[in-house]
């Protein structure tokens, strides 16, 4: 949907997300999961994927503090520009497979707080004891293995 060679998302508990201004508008791709953007500039903001209603996909250049933001799991990179390097501690040509999940999970949650984003790092705990049990990232991936997802971190 980003027409570029990254797609970059924060995938945040919804119970740490707020639209605090304004009210976006729903664009690009019309159907079940919901790309939200800015009503006047018309910017990609943030995504709530179908079935996944424990999260929302944060587009993480629009943060003041971005960063913390470095990737972790890179996907799509079959499709992938040969000088779009990434450098995320993983990479997948689609999707990960099912049962590299739990793997990918745990070693996520493990990882420290960045550069004062306790908070974030909190926020990350959680969605990945909730996404550890894999029933909604099934569905995300089937549903969405024509689009280019980075987790971040």
């Amino acid at each position: 949907m980003s027409a570029s060679a990254y797609s970059l998302s924060a995938a945040i508990p919804v119970e740490g997300f707020a639209i605090t201004q304004g009210e976006p508008v729903i664009g690009g791709l019309h159907g079940a999961t919901r790309h939200f953007f800015c009503p006047h500039c018309k910017s990609w903001m943030f995504t709530r994927p179908e079935g996944l209603d424990h999260f929302v996909n944060v587009r993480p250049t629009l943060l003041d503090e971005a960063s913390w933001v470095a990737p972790f799991i890179e996907t799509c990179t079959q499709t992938r520009l040969p000088s779009a390097v990434t450098g995320a501690s993983h990479s997948y040509e689609s999707f990960p497979p099912m049962e590299d999940y739990s793997k990918l999970v745990e070693e996520y949650a493990s990882t420290g707080p960045v550069r004062g984003a306790e908070s974030i790092h909190r926020a990350r705990r959680d969605l990945f004891s909730l996404a550890g049990r894999g029933r909604a990232i099934e569905a995300q991936r089937r549903r969405r293995s024509s689009e280019v997802q980075a987790l971040q971190r």
